[in-house]
């Protein structure tokens, strides 16, 4: 029996014809032929077989890469009985992957109605096959964007939310110290998921690609406030960080056990998606706090400064924003010299796309770019004058005050009281004493 594949033979049982001659040989005694017996004719006749064997086993695996299933259905059926034989049949496979055999001189195995598969390739030891996943990535609403910051603005920024404010003035942020408040994607994850991402890349990739999301890749972190402006390429590189970035800024969520403390939160994050892109990032040795939780920490002591109370609604609403954002432009682990500027910078990038008046948004802009003066001001490198042409207003100059303050006070528990008066150390009421009279000269 024999099939063909592809135009090669395949032979079932080898038969090999010998001659009488060769088989044979005649006795001298009596001169009737025998057969013959020798070593060479039962060698010849292994050899033989063996070579058979070798040359349909060469075919088979020639094949098998692309008729491997079919293959092992023919095996079977060579192995078999054979069926009836029936004129003209031929092997055919269908889509449903049965293959009906007959025996023919002419039987064919046909594929014009299948693509069989080949195996994947394997790239290592412990290689092991992909198998493509539908990833659910539902398009970002507009609407619910919009109306998450809406809710962030009125009920935080305008104090119609008096839960949150409740929480921001009462809760411990301190006893998060680096690793900043609870995500449910950190973004400890979601910077490691960014260098995945592009570490195939050269440098020069690296740096265009996620230049188109605001970000700069530095020796230990990622630096910048991603933005998504459209104006990314089409490569799987910015698609994916495309899609990280609204994972990490619209689909997050806090994770504090207790309700009320994550729906104030939610609301933060949720509708200033920005604020997330500090939250567990580590500031140099100075900090004992993640960039999060210094601000929050600013953000509270401003809350609770007395003279909080006399500001306007607008005069709040600057503070809060202010105390949230004015140190978006540091870097990772570093110090960031000049990184006031930066956060100006930052902050104009996003400002736009909340409803906010220009004038509280170029309020808010100054005291972030000025929120260092109280240091030049201790350290003699300007005087009062040159404070009050930078905050124009009595407002802002009281704005300022607060905000000075608590920022010196939000680096580590002991830094202010060593700082304000360099070889002496305070205690806290001779620093709140201290910072009076050296700012009442302002007035």
């Amino acid at each position: 029996m024999q099939f063909s594949i592809s135009g090669k033979k395949i032979q079932n049982n080898v038969i090999y014809k010998k001659s009488t001659d060769d088989n044979t040989v005649q006795n001298p005694v009596n001169g009737q032929q025998i057969k013959k017996t020798s070593e060479n004719s039962t060698k010849k006749a292994v050899y033989i077989s063996t070579a058979a064997a070798l040359a349909a086993l060469g075919i088979y695996f020639t094949v098998r890469g692309k008729y491997k299933n079919v293959l092992k259905k023919v095996t079977k059926t060579i192995t078999s009985k054979p069926a009836a034989q029936t004129s003209n049949s031929k092997l055919n496979q269908t889509n449903t992957g049965n293959i009906n055999n007959t025996q023919n001189s002419n039987s064919t195995i046909s594929t014009s109605n299948t693509q069989i598969p080949s195996k994947p390739k394997q790239t290592g030891a412990n290689s092991k096959t992909n198998v493509s996943k539908p990833v659910t990535n539902p398009a970002i609403n507009p609407s619910v964007i919009k109306k998450q910051a809406e809710a962030f603005i009125n009920g935080f920024l305008k104090g119609q939310n008096k839960l949150l404010e409740k929480i921001v003035l009462t809760h411990n942020f301190s006893q998060y110290g680096k690793k900043g408040i609870p995500l449910k994607y950190s973004r400890e994850q979601f910077i490691q998921d960014i260098k995945d991402t592009v570490k195939n890349l050269s440098e020069q990739r690296q740096k265009e690609v996620l230049g188109q999301f605001n970000l700069t890749k530095t020796r230990f972190d990622i630096d910048g406030i991603p933005v998504l402006n459209g104006r990314t390429d089409n490569s799987p590189e910015s698609q994916k960080l495309k899609s990280l970035i609204e994972k990490f800024y619209y689909k997050n969520e806090t994770t504090f056990a207790d309700s009320d403390t994550k729906q104030a939160f939610d609301e933060i994050i949720k509708g200033f998606p920005e604020f997330n892109m500090i939250i567990g990032k580590i500031q140099h040795g100075t900090h004992i706090y993640s960039v999060d939780i210094h601000s929050l920490n600013v953000l509270q002591k401003a809350m609770n400064n007395p003279s909080y109370a006399s500001l306007s609604d607008e005069g709040k609403e600057v503070l809060k924003l202010t105390s949230l954002i004015h140190d978006f432009g540091k870097k990772g682990r570093i110090i960031t010299t000049g990184h006031a500027a930066g956060s100006k910078k930052e902050a104009e990038m996003f400002l736009d796309s909340y409803n906010l008046s220009p004038e509280i948004k170029q309020r808010v802009l100054n005291h972030v770019v000025n929120h260092h003066w109280f240091e030049g001001f201790n350290q003699g490198w300007f005087d009062e004058r040159a404070v009050k042409n930078i905050f124009k207003t009595s407002e802002d100059l009281e704005i300022a005050k607060i905000l000075a303050k608590a920022d010196f006070e939000s680096v580590n528990p002991s830094f202010h009281l060593y700082r304000m008066n360099p070889g002496k150390i305070l205690t806290q009421a001779e620093f709140d004493a201290e910072f009076a009279f050296k700012t009442a000269k302002i007035n």
